[in-house]
């Protein structure tokens, strides 16, 4: 993102950069232009990875960028100071006001949730589309031709049908199962549209790090919680969840994922043998020496499988990227 800024404002600031004769005009729309030039640079990526986009992001630079040379300098010729001899109390005083006073706005913007735009989503295809509309509208700003106008008007329109249509297929597909990693822990997230349900035995709360990060990355604000089931059904796949070798005695349709956790006291061969499952998904609650005894026997009967400890959570819903159906 850093490059990125600096990229927009090399690249952007130019464009939009306008000469005033008045000094305090020239320098404020210089300000604005510099941070206009960046976040459009990074806007798209922004919203890509942490789905939200700050709205006061202008009066924060008005205020703070015209006093970090000041901040620098002081901070730099207090150091000086400190490496010959000790400074004066007035002194220390003085310079811890100036930084608690530039952290406590900062902490104040921070806090101005009703202007952080936040649960935006788009996809990495929309992200692309959006990059080469920005690209074309600078070229085009520099070579002063129609074309590369046309071009990102095209880009953008394309972004936007694609946006609207990722979204018909989110409503479309309501169902999806996410097995999370976590160590020691079985937990499955489920979207249920506008809703995240967490399936896990302990106890979890919203401060939880995995409700966190589910909830920034999927933008959703409905947390729900569950306790955790022995067998759910994904679009008419079965996903049964072992932890022992009772699941020898019971018969589940032959499409079927098998999960395993708590290093289930299960004979792994005789159940392959047995039901010989879709896949084998061994979660984070597993131990390590468990986890490699069972990725023996599946290598034995070519079963494949997937270990959320190497590889990640995995998604469960027939559009996932993973080919799990």
């Amino acid at each position: 993102m850093s490059y990125l800024a600096v990229l927009g404002i090399l690249f952007i600031y130019p464009l939009i950069h306008v000469h005033f004769n008045n000094r305090f005009l020239r320098y404020f729309w210089n300000l604005t232009a510099v941070t206009l030039a960046a976040q459009i640079a990074v806007a798209p990526l922004s919203i890509y990875h942490f789905n939200q986009f700050p709205g006061l992001f202008l009066i924060s630079n008005w205020i703070i960028l015209p006093f970090i040379s000041l901040f620098l300098y002081i901070g730099l010729g207090y150091i000086s100071l400190c490496l010959f001899t000790p400074p004066p109390l007035v002194l220390s005083e003085f310079v811890n006001q100036i930084i608690g006073l530039l952290n406590r706005f900062v902490f104040w913007v921070g806090n101005q949730k009703t202007f952080l735009f936040e649960h935006l989503y788009i996809s990495q295809y929309t992200m692309i589309l959006l990059y080469l509309g920005i690209i074309a509208l600078i070229i085009g700003g520099y070579k002063k031709k129609r074309s590369w106008f046309y071009l990102a008007s095209l880009l953008f329109t394309q972004g936007a049908i694609l946006h609207q249509h990722e979204l018909y297929t989110q409503e479309l597909y309501t169902q999806e199962l996410w097995i999370a990693h976590e160590y020691g822990k079985t937990i499955l997230v489920e979207k249920k549209n506008e809703n995240l349900v967490f399936h896990c035995q302990d106890t979890l709360d919203f401060s939880a790090y995995i409700v966190k990060n589910y909830r920034e990355i999927m933008a959703h604000k409905n947390i729900h919680f569950s306790s955790l089931k022995n067998a759910y059904d994904i679009n008419g796949i079965a996903l049964i969840i072992a932890d022992g070798d009772w699941i020898l005695d019971i018969e589940y349709p032959k499409k079927s994922l098998l999960l395993l956790k708590n290093n289930a006291k299960i004979n792994l061969e005789r159940l392959l043998i047995r039901h010989q499952p879709l896949r084998v998904i061994i979660d984070g609650s597993n131990s390590p020496y468990a986890i490699e005894r069972w990725k023996r026997t599946l290598k034995k009967y070519a079963i494949p499988f997937h270990i959320t400890s190497e590889k990640g959570a995995l998604l469960l819903t027939p559009k996932s990227g993973s080919k799990v159906f």
